[in-house]
This record gives structure tokens, sequence and C-alpha cells, in this order.
């Protein structure tokens, strides 16, 4: 939402003044002159790309998760479930 609306911001002020209004500036501190929609596009960036960096690290994980184990390796619930029903089948088969 917030990459959305700075470009919004951002159209808005090329409609009615012809280019994108930059009114912050600090004044020799910084080179930067900005708008409140530009800091919004940065930040919405910025928090889009965490976000994404969390969900492809959930995703490995639960991938990891699922692997079957061997030796050592850990099984996920229902890959259990599975070994133990295939483990009471063949006592019963006994």
């Amino acid at each position: 939402m917030c990459i959305l609306v700075g470009a919004i911001g951002n159209l808005i002020d090329r409609i009615f003044y012809g280019k994108v209004v930059d009114f912050i500036d600090f004044f020799g501190i910084w080179h930067a002159i900005f708008n409140v929609a530009d800091s919004f596009v940065v930040v919405g960036t910025i928090m889009l790309i965490i976000y994404l960096i969390v969900e492809e690290v959930k995703d490995y994980k639960a991938r990891k998760a699922l692997e079957p184990k061997v030796e050592g390796k850990v099984l996920s619930k229902t890959e259990q479930e599975k070994i133990e029903r295939d483990e009471e089948s063949e006592k019963v088969d006994n």
C-alpha cells in the first residue's frame, strides 16, 4: 500500500504541476530533496523486500521439515503416521 500511495502522490503532482514537487530539504546536511510520496515509495519497497525474505526463509524451513528422515533427519508428522501405520499393518499380517 505504501508503494501504491507514493506512486499515486507522485502521479497527482505530475498531473497538476507537470513535475514532482519536492519540498523536504535538509539545507546542506544532505544533498537529497524529496517529498512524502518519495518516502512512502522507499519505505514500502524496503518493507516489501523484508517481507519477501522472511517468507522465503519460512518456506525453506517448512520444506526442510518435510524431508524424509534418513539417519538422523526429521520426519514430518504425516510421514511418521504413515510409517507407524505400515508397522502396525505388518504386525497384523504376521
